[in-house]
């Protein structure tokens, strides 16, 4: 079974992009991605993004994610 956890290197480059973005594009994106990604990894990506993302405001737009 594959090393599904990030590395630390790898954790510091998903907190520099999820600082960019509010938390509601961040879990919107995860969620639209939910058939792509791995459960465990969207539990990780999730938890990063609640720890380092600014809470938006749900008036304002969705920021759309790259992948």
């Amino acid at each position: 079974m594959p090393n599904i956890i990030p590395s630390r290197s790898e954790r510091s480059i998903i907190k520099s992009v999820f600082k960019q973005y509010p938390l509601e594009s961040i879990l919107f994106g995860l969620w639209q991605l939910k058939d792509e990604l791995d459960p465990i990894g969207i539990a990780y990506a999730t938890t990063i993004a609640i720890e380092f993302s600014n809470p938006g405001q749900y008036d304002s737009e969705i920021k759309y994610l790259d992948k």
